[in-house]
């Protein structure tokens, strides 16, 4: 491979569509050129060299403001990739995709499959810390029905992993405890509190210097099972709102699992997404993506945002790193 490939992911209810036309004009002054989604699964799959710099652009989550976007990228015949979860859209961003699909060209505007839901799961019982409003320990907490108290077990996509599901009773006791405090929601002492309630109450355990709540880990052949059907249904309804079967998958939260890409690829899938950074000779299951937001720094150059976007990944596990000791 004498080349490289770079498949962007945007979001667009976060950038404006000037922006992402500047960025697509960037590029290919720079000497990059656009492809389309059946060219990067010719590239993937071997099929097509790689023999110069290419670029894609993604838009995920299924969001009104794709259309402008699509209608800048259109403007400036550019193809893309539009990842959606149906479940999440609101009514206008279905109605915005509506109309997208009655006029848009198939071949250089594909709307593809990111899961039915986009949601989060609890991976494990170790305990990072509790949800409030003012101080979120996650981006969307909604998705997972977090309320003020909550704890919050080390996390993923729910694609990822078996699922940890907590005791109900220390869910209960923490909304209690939560509600009774006159501590600061988030401060020190409203997190010993909560803490220190699991602990007497024997719902949380210490186990090499880390909180790990009481409950349940979802057994292999549920995680399994639960796979199956949550893709199978997710496929479904994206063919019953488009009117044809899709054929790429984007993974939710970037995290995927070998048993999910197992399903994904029995179903019909030929490609799918995963993981950050540029393409590097890797097949057509697990292509990474290049995130790009309005803090990527521009003009856009792929190889600098994935320094950059690396730079940002070490601080967030810097971060983590002390999360875990101050909830430990």
């Amino acid at each position: 491979m004498t080349g490289q490939l770079a498949v962007l992911s945007y979001h667009g209810w976060e950038v404006a569509p000037s922006r992402l036309a500047a960025d697509v004009a960037r590029l290919r002054a720079d000497g990059w050129r656009d492809c389309s989604l059946a060219e990067v699964e010719a590239i993937a799959s071997g099929d097509r060299a790689c023999d110069r710099r290419y670029f894609h652009v993604t838009l995920d989550d299924g969001a009104e403001q794709d259309l402008a976007c699509v209608d800048a990228l259109e403007g400036i015949a550019c193809p893309a990739t539009l990842f959606i979860s149906l479940e999440t859209m609101t009514a206008a961003a279905r109605q915005a995709y509506s109309t997208l699909i009655d006029r848009a060209d198939p071949s250089r505007i594909v709307i593809a499959d990111h899961s039915l839901r986009h949601q989060r799961i609890f991976t494990s019982r170790r305990l990072v810390g509790f949800h409030a409003a003012t101080a979120p320990l996650m981006s969307s907490p909604e998705r997972l029905g977090l309320q003020t108290g909550d704890p919050v077990c080390a996390y993923g996509g729910e694609l990822s992993r078996p699922q940890f599901t907590p005791d109900p009773r220390a869910t209960a006791r923490c909304r209690l405890v939560a509600a009774g405090t006159s501590a600061p929601p988030s401060s020190a002492a409203w997190t010993a509190a909560l803490e220190n309630s699991l602990l007497d109450a024997r719902l949380a355990f210490r186990r090499f210097g880390r909180l790990c709540l009481e409950g349940r880990y979802e057994t292999r052949e549920e995680f399994r099972t639960r796979l199956d059907k949550q893709l199978c249904d997710g496929r479904e309804a994206l063919a019953a709102f488009l009117g044809r079967a899709p054929w790429a998958f984007a993974h939710p939260w970037w995290q995927p699992s070998p048993a999910s890409d197992r399903v994904l690829r029995s179903l019909g899938y030929r490609l799918t997404f995963s993981g950050l950074g540029l393409w590097r000779d890797g097949g057509a299951y697990g292509i990474p993506r290049l995130f790009v937001s309005n803090a990527t720094p521009r003009p856009l150059a792929p190889q600098r945002a994935t320094a950059f976007q690396r730079m940002r990944e070490s601080w967030a596990a810097v971060q983590e790193a002390g999360r875990r000791v101050l909830w430990a």
